[in-house]
């Protein structure tokens, strides 16, 4: 998922979990409108929404996910420049349509309080936006390598594990 150079503003962050979706973080309102860039695997899928009018990030969602790895909680002193707010993206890129597809490798990780959604490697990372508890570490190409949603309610962790535990014995959507 590749941004551009733009930042909205902070917004506040929603955390939803249900029993059928391990996770979803919604940036303030949430808008009528969205684009979705969508990573499919074959036992994943992960959508990313950016509002159709402002541009930025605008929601988080884990459709479906039947794996995880446990981690040691994420420090935070990246080395990395420092950016306030959501990322933005350049909605050429959807060329009029609603979704794009990326079936490139995603790994999910949890610790204590954290969940981290891995699109590629820690060493590529220049730039770090951040949204309140929500980290979007960036490669020199403005390409988002990974999410860190940080300061998660440990009982919400547990239901987010036990989701995904329960999806690994079910057919993918």
């Amino acid at each position: 998922m590749k941004i551009n150079s733009r930042v909205c503003c902070m917004l506040p962050a929603r955390l939803d979990v249900d029993d059928y979706v391990p996770l979803c973080v919604t940036f303030g309102d949430g808008p009528d409108h969205q684009l979705y860039y969508r990573y499919v695997g074959g036992s994943y899928l992960i959508e990313i929404g950016f509002d159709q009018y402002k541009t930025c990030l605008s929601s988080i969602k884990l459709v479906q996910v039947c794996d995880y790895v446990e981690i040691e909680k994420v420090k935070k002193d990246f080395k990395a420049i420092f950016i306030e707010g959501l990322p933005c993206s350049d909605l050429d890129q959807w060329q009029g349509g609603v979704f794009i597809d990326s079936n490139g490798s995603v790994e999910i990780e949890i610790s204590e309080d954290q969940l981290r959604i891995r699109f590629g490697s820690d060493n590529d990372v220049v730039s770090v936006y951040r949204n309140e508890n929500v980290y979007f570490g960036c490669a020199n190409d403005r390409v988002v390598v990974w999410i860190l949603i940080d300061e998660v309610d440990v009982e919400l962790i547990k239901k987010i594990k036990h989701i995904i535990l329960e999806q690994q014995n079910q057919s993918f959507l």
